[in-house]
């Protein structure tokens, strides 16, 4: 059986209300709701040696080699370098944000109002694929995707075409 390997107050911070966890860089990335605050964290002692105030709170991804926050039920995304903690400007995309999720090259966000959008890192195309309800994204292989669909009590697949 295995056992917690070990725990991390979030110091400076009470209470943290964690909306998101990602790991890029070397780094465990914690993303305080309530504050709209992203945390570096350095996986080995604990430390917060980053704190990045957003425009975008709520779920994480990372990918490409940032870290991706989504503000849930709005239209916001932002991204931030998981090299060196700097925040991009934040950006619009499909309204009613549910989830988000990077991959190398894509970024992934669905919504709760039964659309997801697709926004090609390199070119930044975006792509809107009509859903039969709102849903949140389970993983990402390459050009598609499996997400939950709650209220059918299914998961679909979509491949960008």
């Amino acid at each position: 059986r295995e056992e917690i390997e070990s725990t991390f107050p979030l110091r400076g911070f009470a209470p943290v209300r964690a909306s998101g966890i990602a790991v890029s860089a070397g780094s465990v990335w914690v993303m305080d709701h309530k504050s709209a605050t992203l945390l570096r964290i350095d996986p080995d002692s604990g430390e917060v040696s980053d704190r990045v105030h957003l425009d975008a709170s709520g779920r994480l991804s990372a990918g490409g080699g940032k870290v991706w926050a989504a503000s849930a039920g709005e239209d916001l995304i932002q991204a931030v370098d998981a090299s060196t903690a700097k925040a991009s400007p934040s950006m619009q995309t499909c309204t009613g944000v549910n989830n988000v999720v990077a991959s190398s090259d894509l970024l992934w966000v669905s919504t709760n109002v039964a659309l997801m959008c697709v926004i090609d890192l390199g070119t930044d195309d975006h792509q809107t694929i009509e859903l039969p309800a709102g849903g949140g994204i389970v993983a990402v292989d390459g050009d598609s995707a499996w997400l939950s669909l709650p209220t059918e009590d299914e998961i679909a697949h979509v491949t960008l075409g």
